[in-house]
Parts: structure tokens; C-alpha cells; sequence
């Protein structure tokens, strides 16, 4: 199976539980057009140590730069409809910026490219980044160990 395909379902999967309509949700709002996908990536604590879905948010929307952003983060979203997310301690990563006037049709462009394209590699991503803080650290070599006293002993810090 490859990536694209594993993505479609996951999307199809994903939108299919939260909400009746499926696919890419493009819609004008307060701040111009948007356009969101929601991929629920499983169980997770939240940063307030509460039980939740962790969630990748896929948006594209106008640019406080001016243009569109695509942008991809995960969030913790609980039973009461909460969401939260730990700054710089979960997955943030800006996929495409270009330079064009948000319209509808530019938006839905956008994001369509980015899904086609990028979505099946950023899935790798998202899984390898939490797999990488969920296993245990390795200790850092110590100045102590015994590897190291030579070096000490002969820059005359050794006791």
C-alpha cells in the first residue's frame, strides 16, 4: 500500500468520524477562504495531562505575509471538544507558501497540491516525531565516565 493510498483512507476514516461530510472542508470565513482537513492519528495525552484523539490539522489560508500558507500541526482534542496542543513540544511544520491573492479557487488549489503531493511523507513525519519523544532518552555521556578521564587528565582536571 503506498502512501497516498494510506493517506486517502486515513483522511477518508477520519473525516468519516467527526463530521458527515467527507473530504476537504473549503469554506469563507471571518479572515478570507480556508481550507482544513482533520486526520485523527489515535489516542493521546493532552498538555494538561487529559485523554484525547491526537489530531493533524492540514490548513491553507491567507498569509499575515500576504499570499496562501499551508500549514500541518497536531493538536489533542478530548470528549468535551477541547484542543490543545504543548508550543514547540508537538508537530508544527509549514508545507507551502506562495504568493498569490487568497481566492477560493487559489485556496482549494493549494491545498489540493499539497495533499497530493506532500500529505503522504508528512504522515512519516508525524508518526517518527512522536515515536521519537514516546522512547526512552539515552543518558548523555557523562564528564565522569571512565572514557573520558584521560582527556581530563590531561587538560589537569582529573583529581
Amino acid at each position: 500500500m503506498t502512501n497516498q493510498t494510506t493517506l486517502a483512507a486515513a483522511i477518508a476514516a477520519s473525516n468519516a468520524a467527526h463530521s458527515p461530510d467527507t473530504g476537504t472542508r473549503v469554506y469563507k470565513g471571518r479572515d478570507g477562504w480556508r481550507a482544513e482537513d482533520r486526520i485523527t492519528l489515535g489516542p493521546a495525552k493532552g498538555s494538561m495531562g487529559r485523554d484525547g484523539e491526537r489530531v493533524l490539522h492540514i490548513d491553507t489560508h491567507k498569509s499575515h505575509r500576504g499570499g496562501l500558507v499551508t500549514h500541518a500541526s497536531v493538536m489533542v482534542h478530548t470528549p468535551d471538544g477541547c484542543c490543545s496542543c504543548v508550543l514547540f513540544g508537538d508537530f508544527s511544520e509549514r508545507l507551502m507558501q506562495s504568493n498569490v491573492k487568497c481566492t477560493g479557487k487559489a485556496v482549494r488549489t493549494q491545498h489540493e497540491h499539497v495533499m497530493r503531493e506532500y500529505a503522504g511523507s508528512l504522515l512519516d513525519r508525524v508518526r517518527a516525531f512522536y515515536a521519537a519523544k514516546e522512547k526512552p532518552a539515552q543518558a548523555a555521556p557523562s564528564a565522569l565516565d571512565p572514557q573520558f578521564a584521560p582527556a581530563l587528565a590531561e587538560a589537569g582536571c582529573a583529581g
